[in-house]
């Protein structure tokens, strides 16, 4: 089911187990080599972009903020995504 790219909605109504869980299983396959993220199909309604891009049309004081947040000797992308795992991990319950 993960590889034929249905939602973790469907699969766990198929299951009868919450989304998060089937999200948590995948995590599990991918870290313990059962699963290469190269498998899981593309989300086809997600876009990749630059940071550039997204952080320019913001406010000066949220691009400041950003910048002045940023550890020596990292960018803003790497903290920008160590926030974003702050709160995966949370969500994840882990």
């Amino acid at each position: 089911m993960f590889l034929a790219g249905l939602p973790n909605t469907e699969i766990a109504a198929a299951f009868d187990v919450i989304p998060s869980l089937v999200s948590k299983v995948k995590i599990y396959g991918i870290e313990t080599g059962q699963l290469r993220p190269s498998d899981l199909p593309p989300k086809v309604n997600v876009q990749y972009g630059s940071l550039y891009r997204a952080i320019t049309p913001q406010s000066a004081g949220f691009r400041r903020w950003v910048l002045d947040n940023t550890p020596a000797g990292s960018t803003p992308a790497d903290f920008l995504i160590a926030i974003a795992l702050d709160v995966y991990h949370e969500e994840a319950g882990e």
